[in-house]
């Protein structure tokens, strides 16, 4: 019996004399409070003996349950193995389809920020390239191997290409059908083209969430995401969201808004939550902040990054903000087996030219593929032995559990993908325990 070595603790805000444990290696973590003598064994005691005679049974046996002291851990070797085979076994197929590389933005031009650093063309997936991709798709539903299809349609801007996106998404549920699996579909879209006749027409194709970037308030989302010619989108997506989440016969799709946050629009992100909640799009629609990341030919995260501390305390002052406004937001992360579709057995990314690709951010990105072969069962195994052989940091680290390396891409470009929970776990431990109280004392 041990302290595992996949925990993380922070002070107790309430109490000068109180501690809070919590595993990095749980399904559905739990925070403990330990008083501060049991809070110095912890750290320093590794040895059985010393764990059972010097804590109490009762609070030992609560410490158990959390899994933070542990009868057997698993190694950091394991760790990743449990990982690998997941990714390789999984029962999710996962497909991602670029339909267009046409885009209606001008982020990717200079005199407006540049963040996007793809390659936008007229381009769209020919008629043999959408057979070729349901046809693979149904081939590997066949195996047996497979309870589940996820398809998700990215870009550029897939709704350039509506006619597209609308077939392949009742071809793919049909397939689902077929052979008796569950139908997952989501859409990652700007939402300038995400009308409600829009949004119907892919629901009813089987469409059941959608993301759209928004990111800021109307002055600073114009700046950074007018059309190509330089024209505001602010208003016109923002109606688009209002008119469907106000439709009834659009109350089962789902969607998300996200905004990417730099050095120069940082402050919008608070305002823009009470924007959205007081326009009641929220909770209707969820809400997160994104770090701005390197992406193809654009360097944006090195030319206008955050500092990823800096991220993490915006993260909890949103965090924060949602739950005063009645939001339960994930605070404490899970175990995370499958870090992306890179090293999933069976997924692959279709760019609209028809080639398959390993990552989402590889199409239409020149600059941006590091990997030596575009075959998932061969990444996994690549990228399996670089966390095993520590080429990065991931194995030593306490949050690998719950992290799994992040990134294989940015690793290999030299780049440090750490999830923000990296660098304020101790903060979400604080807020989860405080808003955990006010819940059991009846203020929630």
């Amino acid at each position: 019996m041990r302290v595992s070595s996949y925990t993380e603790w922070s002070y107790h805000l309430g109490s000068i004399e109180g501690f809070l444990w919590v595993s990095t290696s749980s399904e559905k973590p739990r925070i403990v409070k330990v008083d501060a003598e049991t809070h110095r064994i912890l750290l320093n005691e590794r040895d059985r003996n010393a764990i059972e005679s010097a804590i109490a049974p009762g609070p030992l046996a609560d410490l158990i349950d959390a899994e933070i002291v542990v009868h057997n851990e698993l190694s950091p070797v394991q760790v990743i193995w449990e990982n690998s085979d997941a990714s390789r076994n999984g029962r999710i197929l996962r497909r991602v389809v670029l339909p267009s590389a046409r885009c209606p933005h001008g982020c990717g031009k200079a005199q407006f920020g540049a963040y996007c650093g793809q390659i936008h063309s007229k381009k769209s997936l020919s008629f043999w390239q959408q057979e070729h991709f349901l046809a693979e798709t149904d081939e590997l539903l066949g195996n047996g191997k497979y309870d589940t299809l996820s398809v998700a349609f990215f870009g550029a801007e897939p709704l350039t290409e509506i006619s597209i996106t609308e077939s392949l998404l009742a071809a793919c549920r049909q397939l689902a059908e077929r052979r008796s699996a569950q139908y997952l579909a989501t859409i990652v879209t700007s939402g300038l083209l995400l009308t409600k006749t829009v949004a119907f027409r892919l629901h009813r194709a089987g469409l059941a969430n959608f993301e759209v970037t928004v990111d800021g308030q109307e002055a600073c989302h114009d700046a950074r995401r007018p059309t190509a010619g330089g024209a505001p989108t602010f208003r016109k997506i923002i109606e688009n969201l209002r008119r469907i989440v106000r439709e009834p016969s659009l109350h089962q799709l789902t969607g998300t808004i996200r905004m990417n946050v730099d050095q120069r629009n940082r402050r919008d992100a608070i305002p823009l939550f009470k924007y959205l909640r007081d326009e009641q799009l929220w909770p209707r629609l969820g809400f997160y902040i994104a770090p701005i990341r390197d992406w193809g030919a654009g360097r944006a995260r090195q030319n206008h990054g955050i500092d990823p501390h800096d991220f993490g305390r915006l993260e909890i002052d949103l965090f924060a903000e949602q739950l005063r406004s009645g939001a339960e937001p994930t605070l404490l992360p899970g175990r995370k087996r499958v870090v992306c579709t890179a090293v999933r057995a069976g997924s692959s990314v279709v760019d609209p030219f028809g080639k398959r690709h390993s990552c989402t951010e590889t199409p239409l990105s020149p600059g941006e593929n590091p990997f030596a072969s575009d075959n998932e069962t061969e990444w996994n195994a690549a990228w399996t032995d670089t966390l095993i052989e520590g080429k990065v940091p991931c194995r030593s680290c306490n949050l690998l559990p719950v992290c799994g390396g992040a990134c294989p891409k940015d690793w290999l470009l030299g780049r440090v993908p750490c999830p923000s929970f990296r660098y304020n776990f101790k903060e979400r431990i604080q807020i989860a325990h405080l808003f955990e109280e006010a819940r059991l004392g009846g203020q929630v």
